[in-house]
């Protein structure tokens, strides 16, 4: 019966002669995957009420009444139902508001970034990309959430052919917007598949007139550490009408929108906790079909706390500063810059600030603070603490580790606000990457994203062990008018490197927090360590005194006291080039010194310039996906 009723919800979840011969013949080559069209509702309908496994689902709801009147029933409640939308609003829309009524605290809708567009938000159609929390609940709550703001439809989704088992949830899913990704293919099959649904998201954006729901990525980010895979945005572009367009007039079409989930509790969180453990305990660890309803389940049935989604800044009002890229780089890059868009639009919940604290030791409450990651109360830790326990009671497993339990969990609620802290720093950092070797004026925090600025710069700390002044990568020196100190300002009279969050004030700047940045001084290394890494972007300060590089180290909890990550530069050769100019090469130096390799960690490296006397300078960097070799000018 568990199963049965797993299936269900994923199921309900989830002009001229010329143009129309077009239109017609668009829809055959979409027929094997799409919706059905309103002209099928009504035998696709009855074909549901003769399944024989739907009614024996539908009987164990209703076991007294018989199945002549309970189908009599259904057919009265589906009279005037005519479209895939009108079915979502009779009988899916008083589901969701129910689920949204007994299992959260509410649930909410930013979408004040669509007014950035020409034309009113709720005339346009979108393409929502978004972090994924929850198998069934993401697209269905965003549906309600469109139609309570006046948005004229709900979204299409991709349900993986691998999840329709029956052909009772194959009619029911295609009823409700659902379109059909295939899945178990070989990569020739796959490429296929892809440009098909390409081809019909485009289709279905700009002549069906309909909204398209996508995940950022394949599955949910265990850990919460939310990241865009390149290989959507590729897909996405494959079907642009354009002819010889680039990606960029190929996405545009889509008007897509970064659209970031915030939930307070995670119903799920213990499952995926427990399912980290037997992947690290058994890398050949499989879920089971079981293991999947179970996880739909909760998640529908479970307590979310509050929830909140809200839009970034639609990729058409900026992806022309990513034209010119190679194609690749241009990927990598719209991918980074849509994770900065959804970290930015993160709700921050009590629970995220407590297991934030715990993990560092309370370091967060050191000196000032954001509005996020202001200090919590006895109250809210002692609340977010029982919670934990009562989630690792749910864990049952023979060879249970519960530290590594407990850190995962805490893990889960501390990602979203540690990215959104580095999220308002990189969104400056981004553009200076982008412009590293040009004059051009960039935004410095000032806009949608900044009750304050955020700058990398040199931390001057006085006697006291107080921040002094900063001198930031544009070359300004600020003054700090409040005390700011952290616990690891340890000398007086020196100076750390570090991303700083500031407002400014008269006579200079109150700081809101601090976290601090490596500094990796190039010189010879004999030992030489390459372990990857996970590279994101490297720049120059506008300074010209630093490399600037951020990156995702691999890190995990261990009883090995010795066990820690070593980084360096290694100063490789010079190189005269052809048109005179030299170059100074580089090599990125990573030991990962014995510690695990379960969650990615953003970190920043600074590389000194001062001593380095050439026109450009190669950096080296050892990755999970290769080599990768960036030039930098140098011009000061």
């Amino acid at each position: 019966m568990c199963t049965a009723i797993g299936e269900m919800w994923l199921a309900f979840f989830g002009g001229s002669h010329f143009f129309r011969n077009f239109a017609r013949d668009m829809e055959n080559e979409f027929d094997d995957i799409r919706p059905y069209e309103p002209q099928e509702m009504k035998q696709a309908f009855e074909g549901l009420l003769s399944d024989r496994q739907f009614n024996v689902i539908m009987k164990g709801y209703v076991p007294w009444l018989p199945k002549g009147l309970r189908n009599g029933l259904l057919r009265i409640a589906f009279m005037g139902v005519k479209t895939p939308l009108d079915f979502q609003l009779r009988f899916m829309k008083p589901i969701v508001k129910y689920i949204i009524r007994r299992h959260t605290d509410g649930c909410t809708f930013d979408d004040t970034a669509l007014a950035t567009l020409p034309s009113p938000p709720t005339s346009q159609r979108y393409t929502f990309v978004s972090n994924h929390r929850d198998i069934v609940l993401d697209s269905a709550f965003l549906d309600v959430k469109l139609i309570e703001a006046g948005y004229p439809t709900t979204v299409e989704i991709g349900i993986g052919d691998n999840l329709l088992i029956f052909p009772w949830i194959k009619r029911l899913v295609r009823m409700n917007k659902a379109f059909t990704v295939r899945r178990g293919l070989t990569p020739k099959e796959m490429l296929a598949s892809s440009q098909l649904m390409s081809r019909y998201i485009h289709y279905a954006v700009t002549h069906k007139m309909e909204n398209i729901w996508i995940a950022q990525r394949e599955g949910r980010a265990k850990d919460s550490d939310d990241r865009t895979h390149d290989a959507v945005l590729k897909m996405l572009a494959m079907g642009g009408s354009v002819e010889g367009g680039s990606p960029a007039d190929s996405l545009r079409e889509l008007n897509i929108v970064p659209l970031t989930i915030s939930y307070e509790y995670d119903p799920c969180d213990y499952f995926k906790a427990q399912e980290m453990q037997q992947r690290r305990d058994d890398p050949a660890f499989r879920k089971s079909k079981q293991d999947d309803l179970d996880n739909m389940r909760t998640g529908i049935l479970g307590y979310k706390g509050c929830v909140h989604y809200h839009c970034g800044t639609p990729i058409n009002t900026w992806i022309d500063e990513l034209e010119g890229l190679p194609r690749k780089e241009f990927y990598q890059q719209l991918a980074l810059r849509m994770d900065q868009e959804i970290h930015a639009g993160y709700r921050i919940f009590p629970s995220n600030r407590v297991a934030m604290e715990m993990l560092n030791g309370n370091d967060a409450q050191d000196g000032g603070q954001t509005q996020e990651s202001a200090p919590t109360t006895v109250e809210e830790r002692q609340h977010f603490e029982e919670y934990l326990e009562g989630q690792l009671a749910k864990i049952s497993l023979p060879d249970k580790d519960e530290p590594f339990l407990r850190r995962t969990l805490l893990t889960m609620y501390a990602n979203p606000l540690r990215n959104k802290l580095n999220a308002m720093a990189s969104l400056v950092m981004l553009l200076t990457f982008l412009f590293s070797c040009s004059n051009d004026v960039y935004d410095k925090g000032d806009g949608d994203y900044s009750l304050m600025e955020a700058e990398m710069a040199d931390v001057y700390v006085n006697a006291k062990l107080q921040a002094d002044h900063l001198l930031t990568d544009e070359g300004e020196r600020l003054q700090v008018t409040s005390p700011f100190t952290k616990s690891w300002m340890k000398t007086p009279d020196s100076t750390y490197r570090a991303v700083t969050y500031f407002n400014r004030t008269v006579g200079g700047v109150e700081l809101m927090g601090v976290n601090r940045v490596g500094v990796a001084i190039p010189k010879k290394i004999n030992d030489m360590k390459t372990d990857p890494v996970h590279f994101e972007s490297l720049w120059m300060s506008r300074s010209g005194r630093y490399l600037n590089m951020s990156f995702y180290l691999l890190v995990g909890s261990t009883s090995d006291e010795n066990a820690l990550h070593t980084l360096g530069c290694c100063n490789d050769t010079l190189v005269s080039n052809a048109d005179g100019s030299t170059t100074q090469h580089l090599i990125f130096y990573h030991d990962q010194g014995g510690m695990p390799e379960y969650y990615s960690q953003r970190t920043y490296v600074s590389i000194p310039l001062t001593d380095i006397h050439a026109d450009s300078v190669a950096l080296t960097i050892h990755t999970y996906d290769g080599i990768v070799s960036k030039t930098i000018c140098l011009t000061r």
